[in-house]
């Protein structure tokens, strides 16, 4: 039998709001990982991607990722790992601080190189710690192809001649599968990754901080309805007040029919994404976090298990504020709201969402009074108060709360769209630049770069 534990999405090195706290927090949720191998004494670890909370870390960061695996490297027990899209280098630097672990013995990084656009799938070799897959033993293999962005499905199928299918084969992809409908970048649709379920024993997903699961059955991976992954997509075209809804009601995780909370039905899932070991945002408040310990026999995942990390607690208190005459009356309203939930719990992650119709201006709710009591029911680490009151209907194209990426496309699209001459290409163009964005801060080659923007331009001349 063999035994690992999964894990992804540490963001070592991550101090929200400059508070050394924050720092430590992050580091202590990866050490209980690591406790918690060693306790089960599991063969290895698998780390999906972003170690790292950014390409470029300092000393400090560096010294608290060797002393939190220093164990495992003690104990024999090895780390394998590919890099997230918060991991990779600059192309200016070529080798990432993963690289750098990998030299010193504490990982195993496995991560394809290109030669000409083309992915180069090799077996990594100990010397230059370099490679693609590696074999644990004759019966169970390794491949990590870490985040590609949108070129992700293409690499996959790249990939799919290699893997032997003699062998219990596990993936190591940085990427959501079958989250937001595949059209956010960094996210496959289901149907994408289907070919890959006779070939792959284990699916070990990151990049999502939220735990999921992906079906074994067939129906479902190669279902072209993705209505929930779309609802959660379409969030970002909704009118203010309806966001608050969609922000800190359907973000639960049963707005997914892959999310489960019976652990003894983990097994019968292909696809498993852990979610983070940390609130990287407060509005991840909700979020199941955690790592998989996964017990694997004869090419059959025997045991999946998943494991809440220790973590600060973080909480979203929502208040329907509607009907109050005055700020006073909000502050209390607010404090009956906030007491009961937070009292027992020290020093919190909190964010207070104050929503609904009041018949004052919102500028004369005093931010500071809101912190004056709630820093005396429980001291909260960071505090978040949005006020989102009396809030217009936006159109169903572009809203204040929109998420960044849905901001930078909504940007593109008007500007593509005033163009007399790329106008009628529309979302064409958008999806295009966005991919060049992806492509440049990933590494794809130059010419591979090139090549995607002459398709576009032939096209153009052969339309025209």
């Amino acid at each position: 039998m063999i035994k690992f534990i999964h894990c992804a999405d540490i963001h070592l090195g991550k101090i929200q709001n400059n508070l050394d706290q924050r720092f430590e927090d992050f580091g202590n949720a990866f050490k209980h990982v690591i406790d918690e191998a060693l306790a089960r004494k599991v063969d290895f670890l698998l780390i999906a991607g972003d170690l790292f909370d950014k390409r470029s870390i300092n000393a400090r960061t560096l010294k608290q990722v060797v002393e939190i695996l220093e164990p495992l490297k003690d104990a024999g027990i090895p780390v394998i790992t590919t890099e997230g899209n918060h991991d990779k280098a600059f192309l200016r630097d070529k080798e990432s601080w993963m690289t750098f672990l990998a030299h010193r013995g504490y990982i195993i990084l496995l991560k394809p190189v290109f030669e000409g656009g083309k992915m180069i799938i090799e077996a990594f070799d100990k010397e230059d710690c370099s490679g693609c897959y590696i074999d644990l033993n004759e019966n169970l293999r390794f491949y990590g192809i870490g985040y590609l962005g949108r070129s992700a499905k293409g690499k996959l199928e790249e990939m799919a001649e290699h893997f032997d299918e003699d062998k219990t084969n596990i993936l190591l992809l940085h990427a959501m599968v079958g989250r937001m409908g595949g059209a956010v970048i960094g996210s496959i649709s289901k149907k994408d990754v289907a070919f890959l379920k006779e070939k792959i024993t284990y699916l070990a997903l990151g990049h999502g901080h939220n735990r999921y699961v992906v079906e074994k059955s067939e129906d479902v991976i190669k279902s072209e309805d993705d209505s929930d992954q779309n609802e959660m997509f379409q969030r970002n075209r909704l009118g203010a007040e309806e966001e608050v809804s969609a922000a800190h009601e359907v973000i639960d995780e049963e707005v997914f029919s892959e999310v489960i909370s019976n652990e003894e039905d983990f097994r019968d899932y292909w696809g498993h994404n852990p979610g983070s070991v940390e609130h990287c945002r407060l509005d991840e408040a909700n979020h199941q976090h955690g790592f998989f310990y996964v017990e694997l026999e004869d090419k059959e995942v025997t045991k999946v298990e998943h494991i809440q990390s220790k973590r600060r607690c973080a909480k979203i208190i929502v208040v329907d504020i509607t009907g109050c005459l005055n700020p006073e009356a909000v502050y209390e309203k607010m404090f009956q709201e906030v007491e009961g939930k937070v009292t027992d719990i020290e020093n919190p992650l909190l964010r207070i969402v104050l929503h609904g119709e009041i018949s004052f201006d919102i500028l004369e709710i005093d931010e500071e009074v809101i912190r004056k009591q709630i820093d005396e029911i429980c001291a909260p680490l960071i505090l978040e108060i949005d006020i989102k009151a009396n809030l217009p209907q936006l159109s169903n194209s572009y809203s204040e709360v929109l998420e960044r990426q849905a901001i930078e496309r909504e940007v593109l699209r008007k500007k593509v769209e005033r163009s007399s001459k790329w106008g009628e290409f529309g979302d064409d163009l958008v999806n295009l630049i966005l991919e060049i964005k992806e492509d440049v801060t990933t590494g794809v080659p130059s010419e591979e770069i090139l090549a995607k923007v002459m398709t576009m331009v032939e096209g153009e001349y052969e339309d025209s």
